[in-house]
C-alpha cells in the first residue's frame, strides 16, 4: 500500500473520528436546546399572554383615548364655532357701538338744538305769561264792564217791557180810535149823500212815535222801540226829546221787525254835549 493511500485512509479515519465527535456534540447541544427551546417556548407563552392582555388593555386605552379625542375634537370644534360667533358678535358689538357713538354724538347735537329751542321756549313763555298777566288785567277790566252793560241792559229790558206794555196799551187805544174815525167817516158820507155833498178826504201824514231802548252816545248810536212792523224804513229821520226839551234828530240806518237802528245826525245836536238817554222820546220827522 503506497503512503498516499495510507494517508487518505488516516485522513479518512481522521475525519470519521471528527464527524462523530461532532455528531455526538450536537446530540447532546441538541437536547440542551431542546430544553431551552421548552423553557423558552414556555416564556414566549407567557410573555405573548402577558403583551396580548397589555395590547387588549392597549387597545382599549386607545379606543378610550381615541373617544376622549373625538369629544375633545368636538369640544373643539364647538368652542371654534362658539370663538367664530363671540368673534361676528363681537364685530357687530363694535358695529353697533361705532353706531351708537355717531347717534350719540346726532344725540347730543339734538340735545343742543333742543337746548336752545327750551331757552327760546322759555323766554317766550316768559312773555306769554306777562301778555297773560295784562291779558288777564284787562279781562277783569272787560268783565266789571261787561257786568255794568249787562246790569244797564237788565235795567233797560225791564223799562222795555214796561214801555211795551204802555205801547200795546197805545195801540189798543189807537185801534179803538181808528174804529171811532171809521165810524164818524161813514156817517159824513151818509150825510154828504143825504145832502148832495162830496167830502175829500186827506190823509194826515202819521206819526210814528217810539222811545230810545239803548244808546252808546261815544259811537252815536241808538235803538229805537219801532221797526218794520211799524212801517219805519231806512233813511226814515226821528226826533229825540226828553219831555219838551228837543236834543237831537236820528236817522234810521238799520230795521228789524219791533226795532230799528239810528245814528244820531251830529250837526243837529241841541248842543255839544248834549246826550241821549235811555227812555227819551222820539217821533218820526
Amino acid at each position: 500500500m503506497s503512503t498516499a493511500s495510507k494517508i487518505l485512509v488516516v485522513v479518512v479515519l481522521v475525519l470519521s473520528v471528527i464527524f462523530c465527535g461532532v455528531e455526538l456534540g450536537l446530540f447532546a447541544q441538541r437536547a440542551n436546546w431542546r430544553a431551552l427551546y421548552d423553557a423558552m417556548k414556555a416564556k414566549a407563552s407567557t410573555e405573548k399572554a402577558d403583551l396580548e392582555k397589555k395590547i387588549s388593555d392597549l387597545t382599549a386605552k386607545l379606543n378610550e383615548i381615541n373617544q376622549e379625542r373625538d369629544r375633545y375634537k368636538a369640544e373643539n370644534d364647538n368652542l371654534k364655532g362658539q370663538v367664530e360667533n363671540l368673534t361676528q358678535d363681537l364685530q357687530e358689538a363694535k358695529a353697533r357701538a361705532q353706531q351708537q357713538e355717531t347717534l350719540a354724538k346726532e344725540k347730543d347735537d339734538q340735545l343742543a338744538q333742543l337746548n336752545e329751542k327750551v331757552d327760546s321756549m322759555v323766554r317766550e313763555i316768559e312773555a306769554l305769561n306777562e301778555k297773560m298777566r295784562r291779558d288777564a288785567q284787562t279781562l277783569l277790566e272787560t268783565k266789571r264792564e261787561y257786568e255794568r252793560v249787562v246790569n244797564q241792559l237788565t235795567a233797560l229790558r225791564d223799562k222795555n217791557n214796561d214801555l211795551l206794555m204802555k205801547l200795546k196799551n197805545t195801540q189798543r187805544e189807537l185801534a179803538e180810535a181808528k174804529s171811532e174815525v171809521e165810524k164818524l167817516t161813514f156817517s159824513l158820507r151818509k150825510y154828504a149823500e143825504k145832502f148832495g155833498e162830496t167830502i175829500v178826504e186827506t190823509k194826515p201824514k202819521k206819526i210814528i212815535r217810539a222811545h230810545v231802548l239803548a244808546v252808546y252816545n261815544d259811537a252815536g248810536v241808538l235803538m229805537l222801540s219801532v221797526g218794520k212792523d211799524d212801517n219805519v224804513e231806512r233813511g226814515m229821520e226821528f226826533i229825540i226829546h226828553r219831555g219838551s226839551n228837543y236834543i237831537c234828530k236820528v236817522r234810521v240806518v238799520s230795521t228789524y221787525p219791533d226795532n230799528c237802528v239810528a245814528k244820531i245826525i251830529t250837526e243837529t245836536l241841541a248842543s255839544p254835549d248834549a246826550t241821549v238817554n235811555v227812555g227819551d222820546n222820539a217821533f218820526s220827522n
